[in-house]
């Protein structure tokens, strides 16, 4: 760089005194290697240097003065605006700050790699990174008190931390784990009733448990032969007890209704022929609902996202698991509980036989889900009324789906996955309530390129930016650096070109400046689209980022595979329908 004219009020044109643009380079080293470090924290608190007797002793209208007049922070010595860490700010007339409804506040945390040791890190699963414990610990007591505070005080605090997505799915599988148990149960007393007959002889409650811990097992096929094959397991997994259960018991009631409906004659055969019979019926169709299942899920998995990839593996397995437990463990168990109803031994006592007298109650005998669609509802739907009727409503619901996958539209918000009742949930909302005017934050990475050949080029990218119209605010390290220097009398780039040596010493004072310490991790900060990279004139690698980006992609991939799979999906359950169908006579038409 080029030094052009020394100027006493640079101090004037400056936010803040700086001693990096006075001293030597070395005895500016020296200087900061004697300063203390301090906790990163950024909020308004600043401006008075968070001295807690003065902040302690300021008026309403202390407060409004100094955030209309501070334009520097009294902590870091840096220029900044205040007005960005208040949200639903009111302002007079002359655009001053009047009020405001909230504030944010910031605290910077950092892991330490050299006390992440063997054994001695926690592994932060929300996060996928390894937290040395000291840093882990502080978070959680920093959550602690934050929680404690809130109860003594009339305001409100929402926070997140590294550590809340990881604390919010931990906690969201624990709470459903919790529904799990009284799900079952419920599901028990219900299999009970559909399964056996309110007499003692014709209980099966032992059989309704055998039912269920056959899907159990099927939930530790597929979570270990899953887990085996590498496939991560997300949150979406959650619904997989309740989906096997659903899909066992289906299959159970399959079962049961087959041998129900064995005629007079197959009734006459030994035990094992009836299984058999019952199994011919009831066989076919748990294979048509397992495998088309499973093919269907099984196109899912094709999908690019690694959640939804193995949320539909994990299915798979579990479906197929479901099928081979219920076609071999259930029907084994049935077999033996039929035996002990036909050698009349009680269905709670086992041991115990009932006497030859011991007669079932009639009403035990009747079943009323048979008796009211047999008799009742095939009745009323096979009336020539409730035809028509059942036509005009299919072709009318027909007709309104069509309408309403034609306007689907795509959109997906990561924040739909988190609790409602969530801390985490609560501060998105707040903070999308309060400072959605800040707008989507996002980076730019370079890399693979030489900064001091390629300063004018950076320039020009860096301008480009700004000049976009849905871009609010730019956080850009080159624009700081280059009013840093052309503050002391030097331009920016130089025109006669700069040693790599030279323009290295330059980066680094200005890195460890008060001006230029924040950018040692380098953001900008977007309220709209991102600039196509390719047309910064940048060689290199020029890549740009935002934690929204990941909603994006994932609505694009959404989007392209949606009808492909399925379309896919709807092929192969034809087809393996039509394969597994057991008579195509009756399908088809192919009688002769």
């Amino acid at each position: 760089m080029k030094r052009q004219v020394p100027e006493d009020n640079r101090l004037k044109r400056q936010a803040g005194f700086d001693w990096s643009s006075y001293l030597h380079r070395d005895a500016y080293c020296a200087l900061l290697e004697q300063l203390e470090m301090e906790c990163f924290e950024r909020s308004i608190l600043e401006i008075w240097g968070y001295d807690r007797n003065t902040i302690e002793s300021l008026t309403q209208q202390d407060i409004i003065d100094a955030l209309n007049s501070t334009q520097t922070s009294a902590v870091y010595g840096v220029p900044t605006n205040f007005a960005r860490y208040l949200g639903g700010v009111t302002r007079d007339e002359s655009g001053k700050i009047i009020g405001a409804k909230a504030m944010t506040q910031t605290w910077l945390s950092r892991i330490n790699p050299e006390r992440i040791e063997p054994g001695k890190y926690i592994d932060d699963y929300g996060s996928g990174t390894e937290v040395d414990v000291d840093t882990f610990y502080w978070e959680k007591a920093f959550e602690k008190n934050l929680l404690n505070a809130s109860l003594y005080t009339t305001s409100s605090f929402y926070f997140v931390t590294a550590g809340s997505f990881n604390k919010v799915s931990r906690d969201a599988l624990e709470r459903d784990l919790g529904y799990i148990i009284p799900g079952y149960l419920i599901v028990f007393f219900y299999i009970q009733i559909m399964l056996g007959k309110f007499n003692g002889l014709e209980t099966r409650p032992y059989l309704s448990i055998l039912g269920i811990t056959a899907v159990l097992l099927s939930l530790v096929v597929c979570y270990g032969l899953a887990s085996a094959l590498g496939l991560i397991f997300s949150p979406v997994n959650n619904i997989l007890p309740f989906l096997l259960l659903g899909l066992g018991i289906d299959d159970m009631f399959v079962i049961m209704q087959s041998w129900n409906n064995l005629s007079e004659e197959e009734k006459r055969h030994p035990l094992n022929v009836r299984i058999g019979y019952a199994m011919q019926h009831a066989g076919a169709s748990i294979t048509v609902t397992s495998a088309t299942d499973i093919v269907a899920f099984a196109i899912g998995s094709t999908t690019s996202l690694p959640a939804l990839r193995s949320f539909c593996v994990y299915a798979a397995i579990g479906i197929a698991a479901v099928f081979f437990f219920q076609a071999t463990y259930f029907v084994a168990w049935f077999t033996f509980d039929q035996r002990r109803i036909e050698s009349r031994r009680h269905g709670i006592i086992c041991c115990y036989k009932v006497s030859d007298s011991y007669k079932v109650n009639q009403c035990s005998q009747r079943d009323l889900c048979q008796t009211f669609f047999g008799g009742v509802y095939s009745r009323v739907l096979l009336h020539k009324v409730s035809k028509v009727i059942v036509l005009l409503a299919t072709a009318t619901l027909f007709c309104a789906s069509c309408w309403g996958f034609s306007n689907l539209k795509q959109e997906f918000d990561p924040v739909w996955l988190l609790p409602q009742n969530s801390n985490f949930y609560t501060y998105i909302m707040k903070r999308t309530e309060y400072f959605s005017w800040s707008g989507l934050s996002g980076e730019f990475y370079l890399g693979n390129i030489s900064l001091h050949e390629q300063l004018p080029e950076l320039e020009a990218f860096v301008k480009t930016i700004e000049q976009n119209q849905y871009i609010g605010f730019i956080d850009s390290w080159y624009t700081s650096f280059k009013r840093y220097y052309e503050d002391q009398g030097y331009t920016v780039p130089d025109p006669e070109g700069q040693s790599y040596e030279a323009f290295q010493e330059d980066l680094s004072t200005f890195l460890f400046s008060p001006s230029g310490a924040k950018y040692r991790d380098r953001n900008f900060v977007f309220d709209g689209d991102l600039v196509a990279a390719h047309e910064s004139g940048l060689r290199g690698v020029v890549a740009p980022f935002s934690p929204t980006h990941s909603g994006w992609e994932i609505d694009e991939i959404i989007e392209q595979e949606l009808y492909q799979n399925l379309g896919l999906a709807l092929l192969a359950v034809f087809l393996v329908t039509l394969a597994l169908i057991a008579s195509f006579v009756q399908v088809g038409g192919c009688q002769k």
